[in-house]
């Protein structure tokens, strides 16, 4: 009897820890913790990482740049200048004077406007960074917990597998099983270490790169909701959602700023006039003097600088044309991808996984009754354990497609209740 029943008992106590799921049909069993059914720990470590990465703090450093830019570019063109001649012959002449260049196009307002313009793409070139960042190490984590959870399968795979092996050696010492049958066994069982190796592998390359993202060796990193929203396509504002990008945003920001580059180079083309005011004296007799000057734009009227930046502007609209074009599409591609494998994933919870305990139930059932040889309770076996990975990288593949929704619609630090 003892043969007729190690190999299911052994075979469910090392399936159970990976299959378990609550009664809902939607959600995980609190006690496993690679399904975890909030995200408070998840925010709390990407807010960290947004706030310390080197690229995000590059990024901040840009715009705090293009903030002093702003401020420089509203100070005045032009700073006075202050003359004093001396003279001394027969007789002694002594001036003073104070020189004003005047701003009179209004340059320094057409700066500002361009500087102004300039800092607030770089403001929305820092949102779309921490986006980026933020779905990056989401995506990490989605790799992570896979590969954690298949190299887990593969692990109980090998213990299945050496218990098969064991109890095959000795129903071939009995009589009751053919050498084909062992040796089948045996390179089952072989198959499946080479398995664990390459899960080990994958896993090792995953967890490298959270720690290059995050900079800390964490044995606990946080994991995403296996719970996801239904997206209906109908019930978004979908020219809202791309308004909102700051993929758009900057580009907006950029053209708005190219636009004004063009003024103020237009500015440029006007001459400002220079005010000269002195007063001294010539020997006992005051002198008092107005000097106006005003250069002549003759031989460089200053027309080739107006002509790059109207190239400018045309390159970055045709720029911002290309991407908006790209981001709808993958807005798009996004949505679809998702609502097929959340509809996929959600039939898994309600019909899969019951299907699969009855599927290991009938098994051992057939196996005890001895209807089944135990090769084939071993391709079944096989099978069973091969839809439980399946199933692991079918959640990974959803996570997947919903990041990239949060990506493709700016929404990343809204769902994880981060600010911008």
């Amino acid at each position: 009897m003892f043969k007729f029943f190690v190999l299911p008992a052994l075979f469910l106590s090392c399936l159970l820890p990976v299959a378990t799921w609550s009664d809902t049909g939607n959600k995980p069993a609190k006690s496993n913790s690679y399904y975890p059914d909030d995200i408070p720990q998840l925010s709390a470590l990407i807010n960290e990482v947004l706030s310390s990465h080197p690229g995000i703090q590059a990024v901040r450093a840009e715009r705090d740049a293009a903030i002093a830019m702003t401020q420089a570019a509203d100070q005045p063109l032009y700073n006075p200048e202050v003359e004093m001649d001396i003279e001394k012959t027969d007789i002694q002449t002594s001036s003073l004077g104070i020189t004003q260049a005047i701003d009179w196009s209004d340059k320094r307002g057409a700066r500002t406007k361009a500087s102004l313009y300039n800092k607030n793409s770089f403001i929305a070139k820092l949102q779309a960074a921490r986006q980026a960042l933020a779905g990056e190490l989401l995506q990490a984590l989605a790799d992570y917990h896979t590969h954690r959870d298949i190299d887990a399968l593969t692990q109980q795979r090998i213990e299945l597998l050496q218990g098969f092996v064991e109890l095959a050696e000795k129903r071939r010492q009995a009589g009751d099983l053919g050498q084909a049958e062992l040796t089948l066994a045996q390179l089952a069982l072989a198959e499946a270490r080479m398995q664990r190796t390459r899960a080990a592998s994958q896993l090792m390359e995953t967890q490298q790169r959270l720690i290059a993202l995050v900079n800390v060796d964490n044995s606990n990193w946080p994991g995403l909701p296996d719970t996801l929203p239904t997206l209906n396509l109908a019930d978004e504002n979908i020219d809202e959602l791309l308004h909102q990008l700051p993929i758009l945003q900057e580009q907006l920001s950029k053209i708005a700023a190219a636009k004004a580059r063009i003024h103020l180079r237009s500015q440029e083309q006007r001459a400002d006039p220079t005010i000269s005011v002195r007063g001294g004296r010539d020997d006992s007799e005051s002198l008092i003097g107005v000097t106006l000057s005003m250069p002549l734009f003759v031989r460089n009227s200053f027309r080739a600088e107006v002509d790059v930046a109207n190239a400018e502007l045309i390159q970055i609209e045709s720029e911002s044309q290309n991407i908006a074009r790209k981001v709808r599409s993958e807005l798009f591609a996004s949505a679809h991808r998702y609502q097929l494998l959340h509809e996929t994933w959600n039939g898994w919870l309600q019909t899969g996984q019951s299907s699969l305990s009855i599927q290991l139930s009938l098994i051992q059932q057939l196996w005890q009754a001895r209807e089944i040889s135990t090769a084939e309770y071993f391709m079944q076996l096989n099978q069973t354990l091969n839809t439980r990975t399946s199933a692991i990288e079918l959640r990974q593949d959803l996570w997947r497609a919903w990041i990239d929704w949060l990506l493709a619609t700016g929404q990343v630090n809204t769902w994880l209740g981060l600010g911008n």
